[in-house]
């Protein structure tokens, strides 16, 4: 009867180890599933292409394409070109890939605390392109161009995402309606460039449980045959 009740118990500790597992497995999985991910362009760890899994696009870095005009960007995306296959976005493509991040202010608002995870998330991944002061007084910021034309004909529109050191941090972003034309180019500005993801087999949640329906039937075997 010992003999038995021990077995029983041991093999009910078995079960719920796996279990509980199991449930941190497809919890991690859901949690990753929703963010951005660094991913390599040329060769491995150069970590020039952030994957926004929502989406499925791929970003470039805006430090890529700093101090470029438009007119040659444009000629670079073509066949045979430094970014074929990629290409340029527009403002709302933009927005949507900072709400993937996490960004949930409006643009053009005062720095505030609410969105400094978003801001550094968004100004790492992409490359900051701009900066000023120290960690103790000072901002990383991620400047791109996009293709809509706000400012009036011949102009373009940049978007701005600030992540301000000061205690405590604050972030903003903003759309920019300076005149740069399609033939002027800075080093602090980049331009937001994308393409859609190759397909890349992922582990559904299905198939997540599954395994560990099988692992823990492994489990219980590997338990009932030592008792």
């Amino acid at each position: 009867m010992q003999h038995f009740l021990a077995t029983t118990i041991v093999r009910f500790m078995t079960i719920r180890r796996t279990l509980f597992t199991l449930i941190l497995i497809v919890s991690c999985f859901s949690n990753a599933h929703a963010s951005l991910i660094s991913r390599d362009l040329a060769h491995s760890g150069d970590g020039l292409l952030t994957y926004d899994s929502q989406s499925g696009l791929e970003w470039l870095d805006l430090t890529q394409s700093t101090g470029l005009t438009l007119v040659s960007i444009a000629h670079e995306t073509a066949a045979g070109g430094r970014y074929e296959g990629f290409q340029l976005a527009n403002l709302e493509t933009v927005k949507a890939l900072f709400l993937d991040a996490g960004w949930t202010g409006n643009y053009g608002e005062a720095t505030d605390t609410a969105n400094v995870v978003a801001a550094y998330s968004l100004v790492t991944m992409l490359g900051m392109t701009a900066n000023f002061g120290s960690e103790a007084e000072g901002a990383q910021i991620a400047i791109g161009r996009v293709s809509d034309v706000l400012a009036g004909p011949g102009t373009t529109t940049s978007i701005h995402v600030d992540y301000d050191y000061s205690r405590p941090a604050r972030a903003t972003a903003y759309y920019s309606l300076a005149p740069w034309t399609s033939e002027s180019g800075s080093q602090a500005i980049g331009a937001f460039l994308y393409r859609q993801a190759a397909v890349v087999p992922e582990p559904t949640t299905v198939s997540l449980l599954a395994a560990g329906l099988m692992l823990l039937i492994w489990r219980s075997r590997t338990v009932g045959t030592r008792a």
